[in-house]
């Protein structure tokens, strides 16, 4: 389910950084229905990632940016604050299982990965305003394409 959520999302990105399906204007109001939506979506994005342990990005992105028209740049911000409090659920939750217990994870993976996107969401903040937003979603897609694929594999093996 997940290799074909993925590899849709993927290719609808795809396919919308060529032909828009939006005006690609800023969301500016908010409606009874889109605040309805944005519950059933925060959801389903809550469920998911909580039961895949991720943030949630590769969904609140292009549910942005192809539900609600918001432009790629601000969605990709936009997800970085939607997505926390689904973190910090999922760490709570994580950590009342005792999935933290084994700290030389911790040390050499998680902080230094944790370290390096620091790095990384600074110099990405420098470069968007270099880059499109057709490229920043063909990139984007790829990942997403590119990620079904890996878990595709990963299972036939």
């Amino acid at each position: 389910a997940i290799l074909l959520l993925l590899g849709a999302i993927g290719l609808l990105l795809l396919f919308e950084a060529f032909y828009p399906f939006t005006s690609n204007s800023s969301f500016t109001y908010l409606s009874m229905k889109s605040l309805l939506l944005s519950i059933v979506i925060g959801y389903g994005i809550g469920t998911v990632s909580s039961l895949l342990g991720v943030a949630g990005g590769e969904l609140i992105i292009p549910s942005l940016i192809l539900v609600f028209g918001i432009d790629v740049k601000i969605a990709g911000t936009a997800s970085l604050i939607i997505s926390l409090p689904t973190v910090i659920t999922g760490m709570y939750r994580y950590f009342e299982y005792g999935s933290y217990s084994v700290k030389k994870n911790i040390l050499y993976l998680v902080i230094p990965m944790g370290l390096g996107s620091i790095l990384g969401a600074f110099i990405g903040g420098l470069l968007i305003g270099y880059i499109s937003g057709q490229l920043l979603k063909i990139i984007l897609g790829i990942i997403l394409i590119s990620s079904a694929i890996k878990i595709f594999w990963k299972k036939k093996n």
